[in-house]
């Protein structure tokens, strides 16, 4: 049970109400993620603009995937972890990559392997990378501009993982059971 109520149409603000009709259409397509997030109409106005935007990031989907199920793993998060793993599969993610992913082992993709060591660096360095990790990165084909990205998503990924740990969030039923 969560620790937090989550929003309902007959309890949620007005502004946060018009964001999910807005987004999601009506409550029979709003995750339960999204209920959580609803409880702050800012924190609803700010997850829905980061998720608006990324898909028009210079980053692909596979890119994307790879820093959120990252991110799920290493915030430990009981309810990302799977919304992401069944996100990777949608997006083209392979099952072993997947898998190394959850298991904290390297993606054998070359180029969401950067992605994944770049979302490590950030975050265990809280965004300071070293000169030289700045230039490896750079010299391995991630832009300035995807650097920046990234921490976006990050921060995307930041909100509802700490959300939904914060509140415990129950699983959506299309979440039971996933895993790799």
């Amino acid at each position: 049970m969560p620790r937090i109520d989550p929003a309902t149409p007959d309890s949620i603000d007005p502004k946060a109400a018009e964001l999910i009709r807005d987004f999601d259409g009506d409550w029979a397509n709003v995750w339960n993620v999204t209920r959580m997030i609803a409880t702050a109409p800012a924190a609803l106005e700010i997850f829905y603009a980061i998720h608006k935007a990324m898909p028009r990031s210079s980053l692909g989907r596979k890119d994307r995937e790879v820093i959120e199920l990252t991110m799920a793993v290493l915030n430990g998060c009981h309810y990302c972890v799977p919304a992401h793993i069944l996100g990777a599969r949608g997006g083209g993610l392979d099952e072993a990559d997947i898998a190394a992913i959850v298991e904290g082992r390297s993606v054998t993709e070359p180029r969401l392997r950067v992605i994944q060591d770049l979302t490590h660096q950030l975050v265990e360095t809280k965004g300071k990378l070293s000169d030289a990790a700045f230039e490896d990165f750079k010299a391995r084909g991630v832009t300035a501009q995807q650097m920046i990205e990234t921490i976006a998503d990050i921060a995307h990924c930041t909100l509802t993982n700490y959300t939904n740990r914060l509140a415990d969030t129950d699983f959506d039923d299309f979440l039971e059971g996933v895993s790799v």
